[in-house]
């Protein structure tokens, strides 16, 4: 049996059609035809809107360009793009890349970039490089961008810094999701203390794995305080580590981040902010808050509520979402933590979370306490059993129209929503169950009427 990096080889050789054929017979075929099959993409209609770029390995095999740069100056309504790994191979190839893009899609306003996560095959002795040719990567007018690579902020990589620069005055959403270490977050501080965004009003970075200290939290906040037209802001955690970025205390000022309506983040953050008065917390509409593994957790999160109450809890918030962490798991304290909620935010409607595995009138017992909620997510953990369950849970929460059973878990792929349908006096007569299967997309409707 020849090796799959001489299978690559011989496929060079075929067409499109054979090509197909050949990678339909068996799946080491397959691996051996694919980074021929779609070296090259041909674009025949000009209504693309969106197009995504896929690059994985290479064999060491040369072969021409897969980017059809003609079909590429006929998308004069693409509006968004993304790329895995960078799809050029030389220093001409991504400026005519550039040249065309700026030139011919006027409508382009979000761009998406993501580093290349794939293993290389073991018929490969290193990874086929996937980095940027050229420094220069501008594309000006974008207002949404993303760039989900651990070494952004390097200054061997510069192309972040290319792309914001060309788009300066327009980017309005910035999401930099991928955790950084002790040097990540160094490299980042010349990032926040270079650029300034005027319409900024999205931001979101990925967490801090192993820091250790430095001035990476000042330069977070002083970048936050530069930037007071910021509405949503994402400080990324995991629920199974400690790290999360870090705020710097001493940095903090009251009256920063005056816009803020939605944040995203860990109890330590929103300590810090509390704890510096800043007035824009009791302002939020949206707030997705939780813990870690840490041992100051539980303290940490009474800490929390003893701070939110002394500003007058967050009369205005809608959406919460509550994540205890994996450090926090007595039940009684997160019954007793579900109750403060339903003081501090009295008009919420929406609710979703991780919460431990309890009974079901314990789970209804947590809930009642919110007049209005509308909505209720739950992971498979602390889920109802059933559909008995559920039309228990919406006869005694009244308002309830829509209950979100949410995956937990690597393996589990599926997540089941129940819309609660009421006749004229508000009595559940009707549930649509929907599952969701995110592996292949597949939807399934089951209509469920009460007698």
């Amino acid at each position: 049996m020849l090796s799959t990096e001489l299978w690559t080889a011989t496929c060079r050789f075929l067409n499109k059609k054979d090509l197909a054929q050949l990678s339909c017979t068996s799946s080491k075929l397959l691996d051996a035809a694919r980074p021929v099959l779609y070296r090259s993409v041909h674009l025949h209609t000009h209504e693309v809107v969106e197009i995504h770029f896929i690059t994985e390995w290479q064999t060491e095999v040369e072969t021409s360009s897969w980017l059809d740069l003609g079909a590429l100056s006929n998308l004069a309504h693409l509006r968004s793009m993304s790329m895995t790994a960078s799809p050029f191979q030389t220093t001409e190839e991504q400026q005519s890349f550039l040249k065309i893009i700026n030139r011919s899609c006027p409508l382009l306003k979000e761009f998406a970039y993501r580093q290349c996560r794939y293993a290389s095959p073991p018929f490969l002795p290193s990874p086929h490089p996937t980095s940027f040719p050229s420094d220069n990567f501008e594309i000006y007018g974008l207002e949404k961008l993303t760039w989900d690579d651990n070494a952004c902020f390097s200054a061997a990589q510069p192309q972040l810094r290319s792309l914001v620069n060309a788009s300066l005055p327009t980017i309005s959403h910035m999401a930099l999701p991928s955790p950084l270490d002790d040097f990540g977050v160094m490299e980042a501080i010349t990032f926040y203390q270079e650029f300034r965004l005027p319409c900024l009003k999205t931001f979101a970075i990925g967490d801090w794995v192993n820091f250790k200290g430095g001035a990476g939290p000042v330069a977070l906040v002083e970048f936050l305080i530069a930037h007071p037209t910021i509405q949503v802001l994402s400080l990324d955690w995991e629920d199974t580590s400690e790290y999360t970025p870090e705020l710097s205390s001493s940095a903090v000022t009251w009256n920063m981040l005056p816009n803020l309506r939605n944040m995203h983040c860990h109890v330590f953050n929103i300590l810090v902010l509390l704890r510096g008065g800043v007035r824009a917390l009791a302002n939020l509409t949206k707030l997705s808050v939780g813990h870690g593994l840490h041992p100051d957790a539980e303290s940490q999160m009474d800490e929390m509520f003893e701070e939110l109450n002394s500003i007058g809890g967050l009369p205005y918030l809608k959406t919460l979402h509550f994540d205890p962490g994996e450090s926090c798991c007595d039940p009684q304290k997160i019954h007793r933590w579900i109750l403060q909620w339903s003081k501090i935010c009295p008009g919420l409607t929406k609710w979703s979370g991780t919460l431990p595995d309890m009974e079901l009138d314990e789970l209804i017992s947590d809930f009642i306490h919110f007049s209005g909620l509308t909505r209720v997510g739950l992971a498979y953990t602390a889920a109802p059993r059933g559909v008995d369950d559920i039309i228990k849970i919406a006869t005694q929460l009244s308002s309830l129209n829509k209950i979100t059973i949410q995956p937990s878990g690597k393996f589990n792929i599926r997540r089941i929503t129940y819309h609660v349908q009421r006749n004229d006096h508000g009595t559940v007569s009707q549930l649509i169950i929907r599952k969701y299967n995110l592996y292949n997309h597949q939807v399934t409707t089951i209509y469920h009427n009460l007698v």
